[in-house]
């Protein structure tokens, strides 16, 4: 059965990611139309693929008959379209950052839960073939777990896009007139429940719920897979003028360390993304591309050594793009009725890290101007 899809937000990752890719799945999926307040993004899809487009997601979701949406949209917005979504009977596949309130979390678990419609949330990477070989081979090894640590360098998507056709801008369509920042600034504030500075607000919405949340899934997926039971934020910080973010995390309590750093660098044209597990007797090695370019494998080492004999191994497990694999996954579950990953209470879950995170690193950056008033 083909599922009669609307596409909301038509920006960098529509544009790159969604549209050719629901195109590339004629089988599985029509694309109906596209909703997004830009003229700029509305005219590309146009002109590219004969697209009927909309300025309102309402006039869209009222105006067409859909079965399913995907929300690309900034991720304040994310509450309000998923709950119209639902509302109007529709499968919903959202970008992440979900929400940056766990009690509107809640409401969307309420009411796909009323509705019994899908929703999956788009963390790509863990329908990444690589990603799920690694997860076969760590299956139920917490006891051997010493150490998670995620490296991070991102100078964000300017170097991988060039080869793709886009057109972007950088007007939100706020009606208010009130920028972007300015609404996830304010969410921010009622999700931490304090009035936070520039500094913080830049450093919460960017390196934690921008980037990091990526990774703090990925590491939820590790524990899962090895059987670990909790994972806890210790400390939070952020640096460099509010670009870069890093929490610690305990794992089994203090049995194993989990350390997540993310930082832009906006002037060096490379990306890492490292992720380490160090078991008892070997280390995995997870190093990720660009998420624009496609059909770059990730690359998955296992080192293990016999005496001072060091064996490195490398697995591979195909092509597959996992961008298109999520939306194959998408449409399976709405076929079945049923979810197998990316859920909204896994969504809640990484959320809730992320503020505890958010709070430590304020509350430090709060007794560090302590420490330096008692000093003065």
């Amino acid at each position: 059965m083909r599922v009669r899809l609307g596409i909301i937000g038509a920006g960098l990752i529509s544009q790159v990611e969604h549209v050719p890719n629901v195109l590339a799945l004629p089988d599985r999926f029509e694309l109906v139309a596209i909703a997004d307040p830009s003229f700029q993004h509305r005219d590309f899809i146009e002109q590219r693929y004969g697209l009927a487009t909309y300025t309102s997601y309402r006039d869209m979701l009222d105006g067409v008959a859909l079965d399913a949406v995907i929300i690309a949209s900034p991720e304040h917005t994310h509450y309000e379209i998923a709950c119209a979504a639902l509302k109007r009977g529709h499968h919903v596949l959202c970008e992440k950052p979900l929400c940056y309130l766990e009690s509107e979390i809640e409401d969307l678990i309420a009411c796909r839960d009323a509705t019994g419609l899908i929703f999956q949330v788009a963390h790509m990477k863990r329908w990444d073939p690589t990603v799920e070989m690694f997860f076969e081979l760590i299956s139920g090894k917490a006891s051997q777990l010493r150490f998670i640590g995620v490296e991070v360098n991102d100078p964000n998507y300017w170097p991988f896009i060039e080869q793709h056709a886009t057109r972007l801008e950088t007007s939100t369509g706020v009606a208010s007139g009130a920028s972007a920042e300015d609404h996830k600034g304010a969410m921010v504030d009622r999700a931490l429940g304090s009035h936070l500075d520039s500094f913080e607000r830049r450093s919460v919405t960017g390196p934690f719920f921008a980037s990091m949340v990526h990774d703090i899934n990925l590491i939820h997926g590790i524990c899962d897979a090895m059987g670990v039971m909790s994972c806890e934020a210790m400390a939070g910080a952020f640096f460099a003028e509010g670009w870069g973010g890093s929490c610690l995390l305990s794992l089994n309590g203090e049995q194993a360390l989990g350390q997540v750093a993310h930082v832009t660098v906006p002037h060096l044209a490379d990306y890492l993304e490292r992720i380490s597990v160090f078991l008892d007797d070997c280390r995995y090695e997870l190093r990720f591309p660009s998420p624009y370019l496609n059909s770059q494998p990730t690359e998955l080492i296992r080192i293990s050594s016999s005496g001072n004999r060091q064996e490195v191994t490398s697995f591979r497990s195909g092509f597959r793009e996992a961008f298109v694999r999520e939306l194959e996954g998408f449409h399976e579950a709405i076929m079945s009725g049923r979810i197998d990953r990316n859920s909204l209470e896994d969504a809640k879950r990484d959320v809730r890290l992320l503020l505890a995170a958010s709070r430590l690193a304020i509350a430090s950056r709060s007794n560090a101007d302590v420490k330096s008033g008692a000093q003065g």
